[in-house]
């Protein structure tokens, strides 16, 4: 499967889902595949209108696929940047950064008490990656709340903290290497962050980082039209459903 008509796909399938849950509930399961096999069949007829197979393919399903696939590839065709794109783009990202970038290890938990417990366990001695590893919810737990590099504007501001929650973008910059902060109330949990290290931040220059925003672009316009291709179809789907 390309990625673009993945995507398109997966566009179908959360329809599909929806269609699902708004059924009843013993009949959800054969709405959402009347859905995607209506969807496909939508695919196929466009395949056919855009010349992608004769129509002798229609009960080979390895030929019906290759017409669809070939039907996405045409309706998507990334639009390359500008140099001033490129430059704005480059801009912006070199504008998120601060002065600094923070290695860090991050332990959050919905449980507060727990992480009290945590707080008084690291300042006693447990290695603060043994108390991620047990307690965080985090998918970076099972590397003992690693997150690496990070870093942001200065001072972070809401929006421009680069995924980190904000309460902790403000403590980094006053803690010392290995200090762990005070537990830190989210919105919706509590955390504790250990700071392992700080480095003056790595910019690298526009020329070097030229490819690698034009690749972000080009993908960015991809996703784009896949999606737009995507809500095509459940439109006509929508359409002719009963």
């Amino acid at each position: 499967m390309t990625p673009f008509r993945a995507l398109v796909c997966a566009t179908l399938l959360a329809f599909a889902v929806a269609v699902s849950a708004a059924s009843p509930p013993d009949q959800r399961t054969a709405a959402a595949a009347a859905t995607q096999t209506l969807a496909h069949d939508l695919l196929w007829r466009r395949a056919l209108a855009a010349g992608f197979d004769d129509g002798t393919g229609a009960s080979d399903p390895d030929r019906r696929q290759a017409a669809i696939d070939a039907y996405v590839g045409s309706r998507i065709r990334p639009v390359e940047p500008s140099e001033q794109a490129l430059q704005a783009r480059y801009r912006d990202l070199i504008g998120r950064t601060g002065p600094q970038e923070y290695r860090i290890r991050l332990l959050q938990s919905d449980d507060a008490a727990a992480v009290r417990s945590a707080h008084e366990r690291a300042k006693a001695g447990v290695p603060f990656a043994q108390l991620a590893g047990e307690l965080s919810r985090l998918p970076s737990a099972a590397r003992g709340g690693e997150l690496g590099w990070v870093g942001f504007a200065s001072p972070p501001t809401v929006g421009q903290t680069n995924g980190l929650p904000l309460e902790i973008a403000r403590v980094l910059p006053h803690l010392a290497p290995g200090e762990v902060s005070e537990p830190l109330a989210l919105a919706d949990s509590w955390a504790l962050v250990l700071l392992e290290a700080v480095r003056d931040t790595q910019r690298p220059s526009f020329e070097s980082a030229r490819e690698t925003l034009r690749a972000l672009f080009l993908r960015e316009s991809a996703l784009a039209q896949a999606r737009a291709l995507g809500d095509e179809i459940l439109r006509e789907v929508m359409g002719s459903r009963p």
